[in-house]
């Protein structure tokens, strides 16, 4: 597949650890093939996600997608994942220089 160049979206999200498997292979499922992948932490409206323990990790994963690609993503992780697990998903303009 061929890079992607000029305006994209950047896709992020931040999950549960448990379920960084499943995920990737629905991204790569939608023909995407490249992401990055970082253990997180922080605090939000669910409270403190320390990662100190598995059962609290908490992963990120950035995907820089076409802009057609995006949505489609977006709605997918949230309905697979969105129940369940704690889920936040957003997706920004990106700019990939050629």
């Amino acid at each position: 597949m061929k890079p992607i160049e000029g305006a994209a979206k950047l896709v992020s999200i931040i999950t549960e650890s448990v379920v960084e498997s499943p995920l990737l292979k629905e991204i790569e499922s939608l023909g995407i093939e490249g992401y990055t992948v970082a253990d997180v932490r922080g605090r939000g409206v669910r409270g403190r996600r320390s990662g100190s323990w598995d059962a609290s990790a908490s992963i990120r994963v950035d995907v820089v997608c076409s802009e057609l690609q995006a949505p489609i993503l977006a709605e997918r992780v949230k309905a697979r994942f969105g129940q369940g697990y704690a889920l936040f998903v957003f997706v920004c303009d990106a700019w990939v220089p050629g």
